[in-house]
Protein backbone atom coordinates (compact mmCIF):
# COMPACT_ATOMS: atom_id res chain seq x y z
CA UNK A 1 0.00 0.00 0.00
CA UNK A 2 2.83 2.43 0.87
CA UNK A 3 4.59 1.57 -2.40
CA UNK A 4 1.44 2.39 -4.40
CA UNK A 5 1.04 5.75 -2.63
CA UNK A 6 4.68 6.62 -3.29
CA UNK A 7 4.32 5.73 -6.97
CA UNK A 8 1.16 7.84 -7.19
CA UNK A 9 2.93 10.87 -5.66
CA UNK A 10 5.92 10.38 -7.95
CA UNK A 11 3.66 10.40 -11.03
CA UNK A 12 1.91 13.57 -9.85
CA UNK A 13 5.26 15.42 -9.56
CA UNK A 14 6.78 14.01 -12.78
CA UNK A 15 3.90 14.80 -15.18
CA UNK A 16 4.23 18.61 -14.92
CA UNK A 17 8.00 18.39 -15.36
CA UNK A 18 7.77 16.14 -18.43
CA UNK A 19 5.02 18.21 -20.06
CA UNK A 20 6.84 21.52 -19.51
CA UNK A 21 8.13 22.97 -22.76
CA UNK A 22 11.85 23.39 -23.07
CA UNK A 23 12.85 27.06 -22.97
CA UNK A 24 14.72 28.18 -26.09
CA UNK A 25 18.43 28.76 -25.60
CA UNK A 26 19.10 32.43 -25.10
CA UNK A 27 21.48 33.85 -27.68
CA UNK A 28 24.01 36.17 -26.13
CA UNK A 29 25.64 38.84 -28.28
CA UNK A 30 29.31 39.69 -28.15
CA UNK A 31 30.60 43.17 -27.31
CA UNK A 32 31.12 44.17 -30.95
CA UNK A 33 27.56 43.24 -31.88
CA UNK A 34 26.12 45.15 -28.92
CA UNK A 35 28.21 48.25 -29.67
CA UNK A 36 27.15 48.05 -33.30
CA UNK A 37 23.49 47.93 -32.35
CA UNK A 38 23.89 50.89 -29.99
CA UNK A 39 25.49 52.94 -32.77
CA UNK A 40 22.81 51.96 -35.30
CA UNK A 41 20.01 52.82 -32.86
CA UNK A 42 21.47 56.29 -32.31
CA UNK A 43 21.67 56.90 -36.05
CA UNK A 44 18.12 55.59 -36.52
CA UNK A 45 16.91 58.18 -34.00
CA UNK A 46 18.69 60.97 -35.87
CA UNK A 47 17.25 59.85 -39.21
CA UNK A 48 13.74 59.67 -37.75
CA UNK A 49 13.86 63.46 -37.30
CA UNK A 50 14.23 64.05 -41.05
CA UNK A 51 11.20 65.56 -42.83
CA UNK A 52 8.49 63.13 -44.00
CA UNK A 53 9.56 63.23 -47.64
CA UNK A 54 12.69 61.25 -46.64
CA UNK A 55 11.97 57.51 -46.48
CA UNK A 56 14.21 55.84 -43.88
CA UNK A 57 15.09 52.13 -43.77
CA UNK A 58 17.14 50.69 -40.90
CA UNK A 59 18.98 47.36 -40.67
CA UNK A 60 18.15 46.10 -44.16
CA UNK A 61 19.04 42.56 -45.31
CA UNK A 62 19.12 41.92 -49.06
CA UNK A 63 19.61 38.74 -51.06
CA UNK A 64 22.80 38.92 -53.11
CA UNK A 65 23.60 35.96 -55.41
CA UNK A 66 22.76 33.27 -52.83
CA UNK A 67 24.38 35.42 -50.16
CA UNK A 68 23.01 38.21 -48.00
CA UNK A 69 24.07 41.83 -47.65
CA UNK A 70 23.31 43.83 -44.49
CA UNK A 71 23.03 47.62 -44.76
CA UNK A 72 22.79 49.75 -41.63
CA UNK A 73 20.62 52.56 -43.03
CA UNK A 74 19.14 53.69 -46.35
CA UNK A 75 17.45 57.04 -46.89
CA UNK A 76 15.43 57.48 -50.11
CA UNK A 77 14.51 60.98 -51.24
CA UNK A 78 14.00 63.05 -54.38
CA UNK A 79 17.60 64.20 -53.84
CA UNK A 80 19.00 60.69 -54.19
CA UNK A 81 19.58 57.57 -52.13
CA UNK A 82 21.83 57.85 -49.08
CA UNK A 83 23.50 54.61 -48.00
CA UNK A 84 24.87 54.87 -44.47
CA UNK A 85 27.46 52.69 -42.76
CA UNK A 86 27.71 53.20 -38.99
CA UNK A 87 30.90 52.71 -36.97
CA UNK A 88 30.53 53.07 -33.20
CA UNK A 89 34.23 53.49 -32.36
CA UNK A 90 35.75 55.80 -29.73
CA UNK A 91 39.45 56.04 -30.53
CA UNK A 92 41.48 57.89 -33.14
CA UNK A 93 40.56 56.71 -36.62
CA UNK A 94 43.21 56.58 -39.35
CA UNK A 95 42.59 55.64 -42.97
CA UNK A 96 42.25 56.75 -46.57
CA UNK A 97 40.06 55.91 -49.52
CA UNK A 98 42.42 53.30 -51.02
CA UNK A 99 43.72 51.37 -47.99
CA UNK A 100 42.36 47.89 -47.41
CA UNK A 101 42.03 48.42 -43.66
CA UNK A 102 41.64 51.38 -41.35
CA UNK A 103 43.02 51.66 -37.83
CA UNK A 104 41.45 52.60 -34.52
CA UNK A 105 43.91 53.75 -31.86
CA UNK A 106 42.26 53.50 -28.45
CA UNK A 107 44.50 54.39 -25.50
CA UNK A 108 47.58 53.09 -27.30
CA UNK A 109 46.00 49.86 -28.50
CA UNK A 110 45.39 49.59 -32.25
CA UNK A 111 42.60 47.67 -33.95
CA UNK A 112 42.22 47.03 -37.68
CA UNK A 113 38.88 47.07 -39.47
CA UNK A 114 37.93 46.79 -43.13
CA UNK A 115 37.86 50.06 -45.09
CA UNK A 116 34.26 51.28 -44.55
CA UNK A 117 34.26 53.21 -47.84
CA UNK A 118 34.95 50.02 -49.80
CA UNK A 119 32.45 48.19 -47.62
CA UNK A 120 29.72 50.71 -48.35
CA UNK A 121 30.53 50.84 -52.06
CA UNK A 122 29.87 47.10 -52.21
CA UNK A 123 26.49 47.76 -50.56
CA UNK A 124 25.68 50.37 -53.20
CA UNK A 125 26.58 47.96 -56.02
CA UNK A 126 24.10 45.43 -54.63
CA UNK A 127 21.41 48.12 -54.42
CA UNK A 128 22.21 49.32 -57.93
CA UNK A 129 21.78 45.80 -59.30
CA UNK A 130 18.49 45.20 -57.47
CA UNK A 131 16.94 48.62 -58.10
CA UNK A 132 18.40 49.03 -61.60
CA UNK A 133 19.27 52.68 -61.23
CA UNK A 134 22.57 54.52 -61.94
CA UNK A 135 25.43 54.37 -59.43
CA UNK A 136 25.68 58.17 -59.28
CA UNK A 137 22.18 58.46 -57.80
CA UNK A 138 23.61 56.99 -54.58
CA UNK A 139 25.55 58.85 -51.91
CA UNK A 140 27.77 56.86 -49.57
CA UNK A 141 28.03 58.14 -45.99
CA UNK A 142 30.29 56.71 -43.30
CA UNK A 143 29.20 57.82 -39.82
CA UNK A 144 31.42 57.56 -36.75
CA UNK A 145 30.50 58.10 -33.13
CA UNK A 146 30.94 61.62 -31.75
CA UNK A 147 33.41 60.03 -29.31
CA UNK A 148 35.81 59.13 -32.13
CA UNK A 149 38.56 61.39 -33.49
CA UNK A 150 38.77 61.26 -37.28
CA UNK A 151 42.31 61.54 -38.65
CA UNK A 152 41.35 60.80 -42.26
CA UNK A 153 42.61 62.64 -45.34
CA UNK A 154 39.91 64.98 -46.75
CA UNK A 155 37.13 62.41 -46.93
CA UNK A 156 33.99 64.55 -47.09
CA UNK A 157 31.60 61.62 -46.79
CA UNK A 158 33.21 60.39 -43.56
CA UNK A 159 31.49 62.34 -40.79
CA UNK A 160 30.46 62.38 -37.14
CA UNK A 161 26.94 61.37 -36.15
CA UNK A 162 26.02 64.93 -35.09
CA UNK A 163 26.71 66.08 -38.68
CA UNK A 164 24.52 63.48 -40.37
CA UNK A 165 21.14 65.21 -40.61
CA UNK A 166 22.57 68.48 -41.89
CA UNK A 167 24.85 66.61 -44.32
CA UNK A 168 21.88 64.84 -45.93
CA UNK A 169 19.81 68.02 -46.14
CA UNK A 170 22.62 69.86 -47.94
CA UNK A 171 21.67 67.94 -51.09
CA UNK A 172 19.15 70.22 -52.82
CA UNK A 173 19.21 69.14 -56.48
CA UNK A 174 16.26 66.81 -57.29
CA UNK A 175 17.21 63.53 -58.96
CA UNK A 176 13.93 61.64 -58.59
CA UNK A 177 10.28 62.63 -58.43
CA UNK A 178 7.84 61.62 -55.70
CA UNK A 179 6.63 58.62 -57.69
CA UNK A 180 10.23 57.39 -58.14
CA UNK A 181 10.77 57.60 -54.38
CA UNK A 182 7.68 55.48 -53.76
CA UNK A 183 8.70 52.86 -56.34
CA UNK A 184 12.21 52.59 -54.91
CA UNK A 185 10.87 52.37 -51.35
CA UNK A 186 8.40 49.65 -52.36
CA UNK A 187 11.19 47.66 -54.00
CA UNK A 188 13.36 47.90 -50.88
CA UNK A 189 10.49 46.56 -48.78
CA UNK A 190 10.02 43.78 -51.32
CA UNK A 191 13.68 42.74 -51.35
CA UNK A 192 14.24 43.11 -47.60
CA UNK A 193 14.59 39.76 -45.83
CA UNK A 194 12.66 39.91 -42.57
CA UNK A 195 13.74 36.61 -41.06
CA UNK A 196 15.77 36.05 -37.89
CA UNK A 197 17.06 32.73 -39.26
CA UNK A 198 18.37 34.40 -42.42
CA UNK A 199 19.99 37.14 -40.35
CA UNK A 200 21.73 34.54 -38.20
CA UNK A 201 23.03 32.77 -41.32
CA UNK A 202 24.30 36.12 -42.63
CA UNK A 203 26.26 36.76 -39.42
CA UNK A 204 27.78 33.27 -39.58
CA UNK A 205 28.77 33.79 -43.24
CA UNK A 206 30.46 37.09 -42.40
CA UNK A 207 32.31 35.51 -39.49
CA UNK A 208 33.46 32.63 -41.73
CA UNK A 209 34.77 35.07 -44.36
CA UNK A 210 36.66 37.01 -41.70
CA UNK A 211 38.17 33.77 -40.36
CA UNK A 212 39.27 32.62 -43.83
CA UNK A 213 40.80 36.03 -44.56
CA UNK A 214 42.66 36.06 -41.23
CA UNK A 215 44.10 32.61 -41.95
CA UNK A 216 45.48 33.81 -45.29
CA UNK A 217 46.82 37.03 -43.77
CA UNK A 218 48.56 35.07 -41.01
CA UNK A 219 50.38 33.19 -43.79
CA UNK A 220 51.21 36.54 -45.48
CA UNK A 221 49.01 35.70 -48.47
CA UNK A 222 46.76 38.29 -50.11
CA UNK A 223 43.10 37.17 -49.76
CA UNK A 224 42.21 38.79 -53.11
CA UNK A 225 44.98 37.78 -55.53
CA UNK A 226 46.86 35.06 -53.64
CA UNK A 227 50.15 36.97 -53.92
CA UNK A 228 52.77 37.24 -51.21
CA UNK A 229 52.37 40.13 -48.76
CA UNK A 230 55.32 42.27 -47.67
CA UNK A 231 55.21 44.69 -44.72
CA UNK A 232 55.88 48.39 -45.33
CA UNK A 233 55.87 51.48 -43.09
CA UNK A 234 53.86 54.60 -43.82
CA UNK A 235 52.38 57.70 -42.25
CA UNK A 236 49.69 55.77 -40.38
CA UNK A 237 51.92 52.89 -39.29
CA UNK A 238 52.70 49.60 -40.94
CA UNK A 239 50.76 48.25 -43.89
CA UNK A 240 51.00 45.35 -46.33
CA UNK A 241 51.58 45.36 -50.09
CA UNK A 242 51.46 42.54 -52.62
CA UNK A 243 54.68 41.62 -54.41
CA UNK A 244 54.75 40.66 -58.07
CA UNK A 245 54.66 36.91 -58.60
Amino acid sequence: MIVIILLFLLIIFLIPLLSKKKEPTKKYKNTAEMLGEIGENKIAQILSSLPKEYQVFNDIYLSNNDMTTQIDHIVVSIYGIFVIETKNYKGQIYGNINSEHWTENFYGKTYKFYNPIKQNNSHIKVLQRLLRIPFDTFTSIIVFSNNATLECDNLENVIYSFELKEFIQEFKKPIFNVLDVKKISDKLLQYNIDSEDIKEVHIKNVQQKIFEKEVLLSKKICPKCGGKLVERKGRYGTFWVTTQL
